[in-house]
């Protein structure tokens, strides 16, 4: 009997490392997912991270809570795209982040971000945040950002 229990979850083992090994493995179905960059700036409030937005409400909420209510929000088209913004961390790098690429892979759609070439002769004296809003085709899929 206990043979047959150690066989039984040692095939139950193998069976879910499988299955993390073919989720892990996402065929890419286009490598230039349409993409636009639509505002890039720099702020003073302590936010980091990438936040997704599928409808508008949602969206608008999250920029008067932190961007004040007479910021001016850009304009994204819901029906068709999705909206990702893209904080960095609090920083005196006179780096700036950009959207590289997008990519789409049979499970979610990858959000390449980078970072400019810091200027030798720029010297930044306040630490502060910069984001980005990117407006990315609308899909089912989950979006995933991938800092370099």
């Amino acid at each position: 009997m206990k043979k047959l229990v150690t066989l039984f979850l040692a095939l139950s083992v193998f069976s879910i490392k499988a299955q993390t090994q073919e989720s892990t493995s996402d065929k890419i179905i286009n490598e230039n997912y349409t993409f636009r960059t639509v505002q890039t700036s720099q702020c003073y409030i302590n936010k980091i991270g990438d936040y997704t937005f599928f409808s508008e409400t949602d969206y608008i909420d999250f920029c008067n809570a932190n961007f004040g209510l007479d910021s001016k929000i850009p304009f994204i088209d819901f029906n068709s795209e999705t909206a990702v913004i893209i904080f960095t961390a609090l920083s005196k790098s006179p780096t700036k982040p950009f959207v590289d690429s997008s990519v789409e892979t049979e499970h979610y759609i990858k959000v390449n971000v980078k970072n400019t070439e810091p200027q030798k002769d720029i010297v930044v004296k306040a630490a502060r945040n910069q984001y980005i809003i990117v407006a990315v085709k609308k899909s089912n899929k989950e979006i995933k950002v991938v800092h370099w």
